[in-house]
């Protein structure tokens, strides 16, 4: 056989080398750096199994994430974070994944909280029979809240259902659940007064004198979700929120959505001092057994504000009440947006005391009685109330501001 040439073979591998060197670089240039597609937050509870799959574009060959919550690791080769948590806290987790193209790499809000205590009321088989009972039996904080499970059933309360800060009392859906008081006009199916953190969810809440008060006090701001609730036949206000001290520094907030709020014997929400968002709600029949509603009765919505509150009316239903759809008054600037204001007895929306201003966009507001307009503006408001690219088909007053406005026919009407 004949001998290899020491000097050929040596300068063959070289040229193997150089070739190899040169062809990765080529493909190390003609790869995509990975792109990470999975999410870029992350909700664990302490002392419960939590997992995280890091996923990416463009073919990823290993895996990283720093740093990471407190009991928790990460698989370098299949990108799964997982683990049990620890430690409440929220960290910025940096995840990444490589290929021969580079490193792409994502910030991901690692959220770990503690996992509400659960409680159940049922009229057999739960914790207890009555949610007095239960909020009796539970002692919620920031760092252990609570939530009322209230099975299917009417529950008749004995008296006024007082929560605690940090309660979400939610029931299984409001038509298969049932709240009242055994106390009739004389008390409140459900108070929170002076609380923070509360929900109320996915209830029928019927009769008393309000359906739900929410209120501060004079030391302690209040804030309150009502959600997905039926809130009907109270006496006075379905939901009823105030700033007990209206001067002081304590506030009262809520977050009312979803609800059918409807045949209250005032108005469907009343409220004073207080900031609120109200959306997707559907409001009728304020004024229901009465024969006293006026124009500043038994609306749909009642403000009275001082000026420091905010109040957001989107995406309602107001229809059908004997006062006048929305009624604000005192120095409420209120944006009142995409609702449907139609057949109230006593007028649409109606500004018409001491500087009520906002802004209007958006709605239909038609066919609202004869005693006043679709849209009231008080002649002395010196804060003007901005009306644009809504349905309407009758406003007073003189002043105001906007464009874009028709009647319904579409043609246009302005703002005096």
């Amino acid at each position: 056989m004949k001998q290899l040439n020491l000097k050929s073979l040596i300068a063959g591998v070289a040229a193997l080398l150089l070739m190899s060197g040169t062809v990765n670089q080529v493909l190390a240039a003609a790869t995509p750096k990975p792109v990470i597609t999975s999410a870029n937050t992350k909700s664990c509870v302490v002392g419960l199994a939590c997992s995280y799959q890091i996923t990416a574009t463009n073919s990823p060959t290993s895996y990283n994430a720093t740093p990471l919550p407190a009991g928790m690791t990460v698989s370098t080769s299949t990108g799964l974070i997982s683990g049990t948590p620890t430690t409440v806290a929220t960290t910025t987790v940096t995840v990444s994944a490589t290929n021969a193209g580079g490193t792409g790499s994502l910030a991901v809000a690692f959220s770990v909280t503690v996992s509400p205590a659960r409680v159940v009321v049922a009229p057999s088989g739960g914790n207890y029979t009555t949610i007095t009972e239960a909020l009796a039996g539970i002692n919620p904080t920031a760092t252990n809240p609570c939530v009322i499970e209230v099975w299917p059933g009417v529950y008749t309360e004995p008296g006024t259902v007082d929560l605690k800060s940090y309660v979400h009392l939610k029931g299984s859906g409001r038509d298969v659940t049932a709240i009242q008081t055994s106390l009739g006009q004389t008390a409140d199916v459900i108070s929170a007064i002076g609380l923070t953190n509360v929900t109320i969810s996915e209830l029928t809440i019927t009769g008393g004198k309000y359906g739900i008060r929410t209120e501060s006090t004079a030391t302690n701001s209040n804030s309150i979700t009502i959600s997905d609730n039926t809130i009907s036949n109270s006496w006075r206000f379905g939901i009823a929120a105030n700033r007990g001290d209206r001067w002081g520094s304590f506030t009262n907030s809520a977050l009312i959505t979803g609800n059918i709020i409807i045949d209250n014997g005032d108005s469907g929400i009343d409220l004073t001092w207080t900031s609120a968002t109200i959306s997707r709600n559907q409001i009728s029949g304020g004024g229901s057994g009465r024969d006293y509603c006026g124009t500043s009765s038994c609306p749909g919505i009642f403000i009275n504000s001082g000026g420091t509150e905010t109040q957001i009316i989107t995406d309602n239903v107001i229809i059908g009440n004997k006062g006048v759809g929305i009624y604000a008054c005192n120095k409420t600037i209120a944006t009142i947006a995409n609702n449907i204001i139609t057949d109230n007895t006593q007028g649409g929306i109606d500004f018409s005391y001491d500087d009520s201003t906002g802004t209007v966009t958006n709605n239909k507001i038609v066919n609202n009685g004869t005693l006043f307009a679709d849209i009231v503006i008080k002649s002395t408001n010196t804060a003007l109330p901005n009306i644009s690219f809504n349905v309407f088909n009758s406003i007073t007053g003189t002043g105001g501001v906007g464009s874009y406005n028709v009647n319904s026919n579409g043609d246009p009407i302005l703002v005096p």
